[in-house]
C-alpha cells in the first residue's frame, strides 16, 4: 500500500507484527476478502495477535483494516495480476537460489535403494505425492502410495529400520501426522518430510526435511495453498532419481 500501510509507525513492532504487515502488503487484494480466522490460520497465529496488531496501527480491529484496504485498493485488474505474478516469480527465484541440494541428494539416495518405500500425501498434497509414486513405479522402483492417515498409521506400526516413509504435506498438521511420525521413529524407520510449514514441531523427528517458501493461503477455511515449491522439489527428485536408477 502506498498510503496507510506505508506510513504506520513500526517502532514497537514484534517479529510477528512485521510478518503480519509484510503479508498484508504483499497480499492486499486477498486480505480484505479474508476473515480473521482465515488470516490467523494462514499466518499460524492467533486471532488476538491480529487484533493487537490492528490496535498498534491505531485501528479498532480487523474489520476496519479490511475496510481501509478495500478502499485503497484502486489498482486495476491487469496491474494487480502483474504485481501478483512478479511477486510469485520473485518468491520462486528466491526459493530456487536457496534450495538445499545436499538434502535432495540424500533423499534421492534413500528412495532409489531397494528397501521398502512408502509415500504418503493427504488431500491436495496427495497430488504431488501420487505423481512421485507413479513416476518411480514406472522406473521400476516399486513403492507404496498411501493417502489415508488411518491406513498410514496402521502401516507405521509394522515398519522397521530398513523402511523409508516420505510424507508430503503443505501444512504438516500435527493432528494428522503426529502418531504416524512418532511411531515411525520408534521403529527406527527413515522419515523424509516435504513441507512449507517450517514451524511444525514434527520437523525435528525427520531424518530429512525439505522446506519450501510456499505461502499458506486459506479462503473461507478452504485450503488454497500454493504448492509450487513442493511440486518443484518433487520434480527435481524425480529427475535425479531417474539418472541414478538408470545408472544402476
Amino acid at each position: 500500500m502506498k498510503s496507510f500501510l506505508s506510513d504506520i509507525n513500526t517502532s514497537n513492532f514484534s517479529d510477528i507484527d512485521f510478518e503480519i504487515l509484510n503479508f498484508i502488503i504483499n497480499n492486499t487484494q486477498i486480505v480484505y476478502t479474508m476473515s480473521i480466522e482465515d488470516l490467523s490460520n494462514t499466518l499460524f497465529t492467533s486471532k488476538s495477535t491480529i487484533i493487537r496488531f490492528c490496535k498498534k496501527i491505531n485501528l479498532n480491529g480487523f474489520s476496519e483494516l479490511k475496510y481501509i484496504l478495500k478502499n485503497e485498493s484502486t489498482t486495476n485488474d491487469i496491474d494487480g495480476f502483474k504485481n501478483f505474478m512478479n511477486y510469485n516469480i520473485n518468491m520462486f527465484n528466491n526459493f530456487i537460489k536457496n534450495i538445499e541440494l545436499d538434502k535432495i541428494l540424500a533423499t534421492v539416495n534413500l528412495i532409489t535403494n531397494k528397501n521398502p518405500l512408502y509415500i504418503f500425501g493427504n488431500s491436495l498434497s496427495g497430488i504431488p505425492a501420487k505423481y512421485l509414486y507413479t513416476v518411480l513405479n514406472s522406473l521400476d522402483r516399486r513403492c507404496v502410495f498411501i493417502s489415508e492417515p488411518i491406513l498410514m498409521k496402521s502401516i507405521s506400526t509394522s515398519l522397521d529400520e530398513k523402511s523409508t516413509v516420505l510424507i508430503i504435506s503443505a501444512n504438516l498438521n500435527n493432528t494428522i501426522y503426529e502418531d504416524i511420525i512418532k511411531t515411525t521413529v520408534i521403529n527406527k524407520s527413515k522419515i523424509i518430510l516435504i513441507t512449507r510449514n517450517k514451524h511444525s514441531s514434527l520437523i525435528p523427528y525427520a531424518d530429512i526435511s525439505l522446506l519450501t517458501n510456499d505461502e499458506n493461503i486459506t479462503y473461507k477455511n478452504i485450503d488454497v495453498n500454493s504448492r509450487i515449491g513442493i511440486i518443484t522439489i518433487v520434480q527435481i527428485i524425480i529427475e535425479l532419481s531417474y539418472r541414478k536408477l538408470l545408472a544402476q
